[in-house]
């Protein structure tokens, strides 16, 4: 039975649990401590659907949770709840629940509705009446039945809680369920270690449940405490080198320097009092990092008559954010003797390119100025992990494979990628057939399936930044396992990050499903979208990040794509949906199909002891469709599901510079 508690702001909890005949998959959020968001997978063992290879019947399912009052020193916590808020809605509900902490004593006191009301599915129907979304018409449904349920958990140790429940469900009204012999469930928590929690209960009077949770915060520094990094290597030679140097010789030093410490395509220069440093970071994911960094190296070289410091972050050569502040003002933070708040107040940060090198510029003075070296090519490997969904012939297919991803940079900006595809294990197949005339997606497993090795991306892609920081972007070749083309995009960024406005479009085939370097044979139409690009970020310190593409997509079904996600402690969550019009689509799969789904990221450096660049990402659809489609091409410039070194994120991260 739920309670009033919402999960920590930033914290998961993922977790399986078993009440045969069902069993559970789940995975929660909480975010700003008020909300917490739960996804859910629910089998139902013996019971077969859609076909042999398909296995137990299973159902997915959002649920919700809003904190509407805090627990005071007299006053409950009150939530607001509903569960499988969207689509069939087997499992639907909506409740209001209060929960109260005396002493050792945890005590529930809910009112359901729904299938806590002891409703049927059928019933809940009747109620909602005809919808294409049955469980959402029902939670806005005018039911006013209700049933009461609660519990009690007493802390019997730090790590033992004994908890007794009453259930309204009734579940001879739950599909796959027969008549409890008790409304009563008793259980017991238990923890394992500081994350890990096993749960077990005897429920409804005749059945044993079991459960395994990992309830986990979400930041850079996860599992493993980061030691301390190491400072710059500081050789006496060069440092009293660095003191008699002239502007010239001081800009090659520092330039050196910080190549060695790790930073690429490396920029320095040196005006009198003033030096100006650009780097690209391949160490951090965190900029606010990379400046602190920075900021260390060039302390410890650069001699005391430099008391101003302009940094300017670079990636894919483009300028992002400069931050300009003076020595003492930098040193201050960075030693904890300045608060972040106090030091925003007398550092500029900027994504203004012309207007931060203005500052810098002073009148007759030229500056000493280096750059370093950077190899124009790189060989990497990466593992790919490909899913497919929903399959008739099975709910769950994989495909592991090692990544060869090839790139050279000959100039700034320029691209040549070339990525090969080696699969170590696939089963990805598929017994559906969707029927539509012209598939822009629902043919993807004939590209996912393959088993021999193959080269999946191939290409030129440019970046230009065009006058008053117009970011722009043109690309051609193989984007992607299905589709090669031609694509661009142009984007802006307004207010310092915190809002922009952008075009994308891209003119694509079909590749051929065999051979890396043709058509396809039968779909040879020419596939075509535009977009405009709508992006802010209207609450800075909540890491909220929403967008919108708006125009015509892949398929032809013009519409928008809304997009929302969070990024913070450099972990990104997020979802889209997206509304078109389908009319033109020949399948009844596609027509009336809102294609949406879920993403998130998180850095590498949470698995390890030490902070390091690179990030996982992953998306989840629950189907498979062809409205809302677009080609995923070699870099993006739309920044929503990213962590752009925007000075407003700079401005939220900027305590990441202190020891």
């Amino acid at each position: 039975m739920p309670n009033a508690r919402i999960l920590p702001d930033w914290h998961m909890r993922l977790g399986t649990s078993f009440s045969l005949p069902y069993y559970y998959f789940q995975t929660s959020f909480g975010l700003f401590d008020r909300l917490e968001i739960n996804g859910r997978l629910t089998g139902a063992r013996g019971f077969p659907a859609l076909g042999p290879g398909y296995g137990d019947n299973k159902d997915k399912a959002i649920d919700i949770k809003l904190a509407l009052l805090k627990e005071g020193n007299l006053r409950p916590a009150l939530a607001l709840g509903a569960t499988d808020i969207h689509g069939t809605g087997l499992y639907t509900s909506r409740y209001l629940v209060l929960s109260k902490q005396l002493g050792l004593l945890d005590l529930t006191l809910g009112a359901g509705q729904g299938q806590l009301g002891g409703k049927s599915q059928t019933e809940r129907a009747r109620i909602a009446g005809p919808s294409g979304d049955s469980a959402f018409a029902y939670l806005t449904s005018g039911d006013t039945d209700f049933s009461i349920f609660g519990g009690l958990e007493y802390a019997v140790t730090d790590n033992l809680r004994i908890s007794a429940e009453y259930s309204s469900i009734k579940y001879e009204k739950v599909q796959f369920g027969n008549r409890a012999s008790s409304p009563v469930n008793l259980g017991f928590k238990y923890t394992l270690w500081d994350y890990l929690h096993f749960q077990a209960a005897f429920a409804r009077g005749e059945e044993f449940s079991a459960g395994l949770f990992l309830q986990i915060p979400l930041k850079a520094e996860l599992l493993l405490a980061w030691k301390k990094e190491p400072e710059p290597i500081r050789e006496e030679r060069t440092i009293i080198r660095a003191a008699r140097a002239d502007d010239q010789q001081l800009a090659e030093l520092v330039a050196l320097s910080l190549e060695k410490d790790g930073f690429r395509k490396v920029g320095v220069k040196v005006a009198g009092s003033r030096v100006w440093v650009e780097v690209t970071s391949e160490r951090y994911n965190s900029p606010s990092l990379a400046l602190r960094r920075m900021f260390l190296v060039t302390d410890y070289l650069a001699p005391e008559k430099i008391k101003h410091f302009h940094f300017a972050l670079i990636r894919e050569d483009i300028f992002q954010t400069g931050l300009a502040a003076s020595r003492e003002h930098i040193r201050n933070l960075i030693q904890s003797n300045t608060d972040p708040t106090q030091f925003l107040e007398f550092a500029n940060l900027s994504q203004e390119k012309k207007k931060f090198e203005d500052e810098f510029i002073q009148p007759g003075v030229i500056p000493g100025s280096a750059e370093t070296k950077t190899m124009n090519w790189s060989l990497t490997l990466k593992p790919k992990l490909d899913t497919y969904l929903n399959d008739p012939s099975g709910f769950f297919k994989a495909g592991l494979s090692l990544n060869v991803i090839g790139r050279l940079r000959p100039w700034k900006g320029g691209l040549f990628l070339a990525v090969a595809d080696l699969p170590i294990y696939n089963q990805i197949q598929s017994s559906s057939n969707v029927n539509e005339a012209l598939p822009v997606r629902t043919d993807l497993v004939d590209y996912l399936g393959r088993t021999s090795a193959h080269i999946t991306a191939y290409g030129y892609d440019h970046i230009l930044t065009l006058p008053n920081d117009i970011r722009t972007r043109f690309g051609i070749g193989a984007f992607e396992a299905a589709y090669l083309g031609f694509g661009g995009e142009a984007f802006r960024y307004l207010n310092d990050g915190k809002y922009g406005l952008g075009l994308e479009g891209a003119l694509v085939w079909k590749r051929d499903t065999d051979n890396d370097f043709r058509l396809h044979d039968v779909h040879k139409r020419a596939f075509y979208s535009y977009l405009l690009n709508l992006y802010g970020r209207p609450f800075e310190t909540a890491g909220l990040d929403f967008g919108f593409k708006i125009g015509r997509f892949l398929g032809g079904d013009k519409g928008v794509r809304f997009e929302i996600s969070r990024t913070f402690e450099h972990f990104t969550l997020g979802a889209w949906y997206t509304i078109t019009d389908t009319s033109h689509f020949t399948s009844s799969f596609n027509r009336g199909y809102r294609d949406k789904g879920v993403f998130f990221s998180f850095p590498l450096s949470a698995l390890k002891d030490m902070p390091v660049y690179g990030r996982f990402s992953y998306s989840l659809s629950p189907w498979t469709r062809d409205t809302g489609q677009t080609v995923e091409q070699f870099r993006s410039l739309y920044p929503v599901g990213s962590e752009p070194e925007t000075a407003s994120s700079i401005e939220n991260s900027i305590w990441e510079m202190r020891q």
